[in-house]
């Protein structure tokens, strides 16, 4: 509601769409990120996660809950905010979708290798500096070089910001991203299950 009320108080035009796009790209995209973080420690202060260690659930299906848990709402805010900022969904909701799934991947990658929240949020500033500061400079016109399409943030900004050409690459660079962040995680996660004494799960 209060992004909706920004936009609505910013000229229709290019400044919105701008201004939406990385409303769409630092919050319901990107919200994974921390939310994911708050989720695995909690449930490590609650012990949530050693009945879950002796459970029947695998890693992967542990991982997919958790990121579809906040791609969900990810999506339907970015939608609102497409809708009022003047955004195409066509290109922008894959890219929400994949980077939502991208950042839960961090996230929770982060808060497997920590303990306590303070040093979570230690852990995950190098990848958000890494993802978000390139993306946060598209909508300006900058990184326009095809090869700036490989990294993840910045292909995820372009289709937000609702650039056609070379679409199919970008959704592949993206998807191949989350591929080799959920393998990654995946190991970290399995790791991490074993230890609190759930044995060899796969």
């Amino acid at each position: 509601l209060l992004y909706v009320l920004l936009l609505a108080a910013i000229p229709a035009g290019q400044a919105r769409r701008v201004t939406a796009a990385i409303l769409v790209y630092t919050d319901p995209a990107a919200m994974g990120l921390f939310f994911m973080g708050a989720f695995l420690l909690l449930g490590k202060s609650q012990r949530v996660n050693c009945a879950l260690a002796v459970s029947p659930v695998t890693a992967g299906e542990y991982i997919l809950s958790k990121a579809v848990s906040l791609m969900v709402p990810g999506i339907l805010v970015g939608t609102v905010i497409c809708l009022f900022g003047g955004i195409a969904l066509g290109a922008a909701l894959p890219a929400i979708a994949l980077a939502s799934i991208l950042f839960s991947l961090c996230g929770l990658f982060a808060a497997v290798k920590t303990t306590t929240l303070n040093g979570f949020m230690i852990a995950v500033v190098p990848a958000e500096i890494v993802i978000c500061l390139p993306a946060i400079l598209v909508p300006f016109g900058l990184l326009a070089a095809p090869a700036w399409g490989l990294h993840p943030g910045v292909a995820a900004m372009r289709l937000i910001c609702g650039q056609t050409q070379g679409w199919p690459l970008l959704i592949l660079a993206l998807a191949a991203w989350c591929g080799a962040a959920g393998a990654v995680c995946r190991k970290a996660v399995a790791g991490y299950f074993e230890k609190l004494g759930g044995g060899h799960i796969v």
